[in-house]
């Protein structure tokens, strides 16, 4: 927890291209190391968490990353309040293959919990699933990271105007990777 609070959080935005602020904000931050990338979502909120329903139809957020600025390879997280998981990968590269739903992140790891009025994930995505040497410092990747309010009123935002499309990598944002300290 000391680690997240001197990382700023990446700012949300409508994934549709409206100015318009989210009424629900969330607050996500990344962090990372040699051995994989650090995520934590804050969501201050009721949250929808029914153990019986599809993580689609609970609260969620989703995390999209692009080894390198290409694209050629979408790695797709998603997790709900209740931690259940979702692992996909879309191969651009050198030949597009279908979205493989059947992706397994054995090393990967999430923490979730909720309360009334908040829920809160955290997440370990380490270099080995995504295929990928860590990075240097000052690489940039691609990534979008979306958040998915599906108790009432929903609201959708996240750190990229994709146009209604999450995995549109061609319209995903760019995360530099800083040295310690930055």
């Amino acid at each position: 927890d000391a680690v997240w609070a001197k990382v700023k959080p990446m700012p949300l935005r409508d994934p549709n291209g409206s100015s318009e602020k989210a009424k629900f904000p969330a607050e996500i931050k990344l962090a990372w190391d040699k051995k994989g990338v650090y995520g934590m979502a804050m969501m201050r909120h009721a949250p929808a968490a029914d153990t019986k329903k599809s993580m689609w139809d609970n609260c969620n957020i989703e995390v999209f990353m692009s080894p390198g600025l290409k694209g050629s390879v979408i790695h797709h997280y998603a997790l709900d309040p209740v931690g259940n998981r979702h692992f996909g990968c879309k191969e651009n590269e050198p030949v597009e293959k279908p979205y493989n739903a059947h992706f397994e992140s054995p090393g990967f790891q999430s923490a979730a919990k909720h309360g009334k009025d908040f829920w809160q994930v955290e997440f370990f995505i380490p270099y080995e699933d995504l295929k990928t040497a860590a990075p240097q410092v000052y690489d940039n990747w691609l990534v979008n990271i979306v958040r998915n309010k599906n108790s009432e009123p929903k609201e959708y935002s996240g750190t990229a105007m994709t146009t209604g499309n999450n995995h549109n990598v061609g319209m995903f944002g760019t995360v530099k990777f800083l040295g310690k300290g930055e």
